[in-house]
């Protein structure tokens, strides 16, 4: 987790209800990304792009559907998804404009989305293949509000949180 954003930009309570509950369904779509099992070991490069690509449309669909789109000030708008089935990851990328100036301070941090992440990732077939999913937040001209990755090693102190 070290090198992770720590805080973000707040634009009032809202934001703050907003990017938990992105991450409370980014666990549930991972919980239930309808994926079957899979044994990563045994399965060829292209049974595990398959795999990893459909898990990544679900979870990526799910985000899409909870991002605020104007209400208070904020606009999130997902970017790329990337899948890589050689380092067994998905990354996401969401893009977040303010209008008007972002007050700096919140308790919305790396490690309220893990809390809220990471009890339902523990025990998915994404889990038990070691499948990492990175999400940036990632504000206009390329800094990032927030970023986080759901693995086994940065989940592991929140299993039972």
């Amino acid at each position: 987790m070290a090198g992770l954003p720590g805080r973000i930009g707040n634009r009032g309570p809202d934001l703050h209800k907003r990017m938990i509950a992105s991450a409370l369904l980014l666990a549930g779509l991972v919980s239930g990304c309808g994926q079957p099992t899979i044994d990563y070991e045994t399965a060829t490069t292209e049974q595990q792009e398959e795999w990893l690509d459909a898990a990544s449309r679900g979870v990526y669909d799910g985000l899409k559907r909870t991002l605020p789109k104007g209400r208070n000030g904020v606009y999130m708008k997902m970017g790329e998804r990337k899948i890589d089935a050689r380092r067994r990851r998905i990354d996401i990328l969401v893009n977040v404009k303010f209008s008007g100036e972002p007050q700096i301070g919140s308790d919305v941090n790396a490690a309220t989305m893990y809390k809220g992440a990471c009890p339902t990732y523990i025990g998915t077939p994404l889990e038990a293949n070691k499948v990492k999913i990175y999400t940036r937040f990632a504000m206009e001209g390329g800094g990032t509000l927030l970023a986080f990755m759901l693995s086994p090693e940065n989940c592991t102190p929140y299993a039972t949180a």
